[in-house]
């Protein structure tokens, strides 16, 4: 999850008038949650046209395996390797993945976090029957290209985790990636073979 969620934080972006809300944005980020195995749904937009849907999976924090629906192409990361596929079954080695990731993800997150801009706390909602605080921030960057995002958060306090990130991004035609995240820690990720 936190792979995604890192993503996720380069859709970041403080002005010194919110700052309680940023205090409790960055507080969120920067924890580490309690559950080490997701499902992750995700559903990418180009306007209000949805242009991909993926399934993902993520088991004890540093494997994951991901399905592009009826895309025909999985990736997965298990004890360290990349590998990609495109029927699920037989699987690619394709790299190394760096065992510094998290190390460097959270550092982005620093620097991304210290560049938040208009930090909103929207309260409590009810989803499905469970409550979730609900944050928005907005990032704005020209490096390495022009990119204005704004990135709602649904997060579940009692469990520790991110149920739910929206980004919205502004520039280049508009669109938008939501990511859903639900504990599940029923999936097993294939065997690689050989």
């Amino acid at each position: 999850m936190r792979k995604i969620l890192f993503i996720s934080l380069a859709c970041l972006a403080a002005t010194p008038v919110h700052a309680e809300c940023i205090d409790d944005i960055r507080a969120v980020f920067r924890l580490k949650g309690d559950i080490k195995d997701m499902r992750v749904y995700m559903e990418t937009f180009f306007g209000e046209t949805v242009v991909q849907k993926a399934n993902g999976w993520i088991k004890d924090y540093a494997n994951a395996m991901h399905e592009v629906v009826g895309g025909n192409w999985w990736s997965m990361q298990r004890d360290g390797t990349r590998y990609n596929s495109t029927d699920g079954k037989n699987w690619n080695k394709t790299g190394e993945f760096d065992p510094e990731w998290e190390a460097k993800a959270r550092a982005q997150a620093e620097v991304l976090l210290a560049d938040m801009r208009d930090p909103v706390c929207l309260g409590t909602e009810q989803i499905d029957g469970n409550a979730y605080e609900v944050y928005r921030y907005r990032f704005v960057t020209t490096n390495p290209v022009p990119s204005d995002v704004v990135t709602t958060i649904y997060y579940d306090r009692d469990s520790n985790y991110v149920f739910r990130s929206i980004a919205e991004f502004k520039e280049n035609g508009g669109g938008k990636m939501i990511q859903t995240y639900t504990p599940d820690d029923s999936f097993v990720l294939p065997d690689i073979p050989g």
